[in-house]
């Protein structure tokens, strides 16, 4: 029987994860460390908080390529 190696992970649960790491070690770990990658291109990603960006627009929490990756639908364009 195959071992399940890969799982589907809510960002509220990655940011929890991430927070309770940096508490646990006493410095940032970036989402590589943590082993969280895009469901679409496999590049490493990390979970961002919501929060508000340069022009006031709001966003919502969400994963973030480390590198943007304009070949990956899910990763930012700008």
């Amino acid at each position: 029987m195959p071992l399940m190696t890969e799982a589907l992970l809510n960002i509220k649960t990655a940011l929890a994860l991430r927070d309770f790491v940096h508490a646990l070690l006493h410095r940032d770990v970036p989402g590589v460390e943590l082993g969280f990658i895009c469901p679409e291109c496999k590049a490493p990603v990390k979970p961002t908080q919501e929060g508000t960006d340069r022009n006031d627009v709001r966003y919502g929490a969400h994963f973030e390529h480390l590198d943007r990756n304009s070949k990956c639908p899910l990763s930012d364009k700008r």
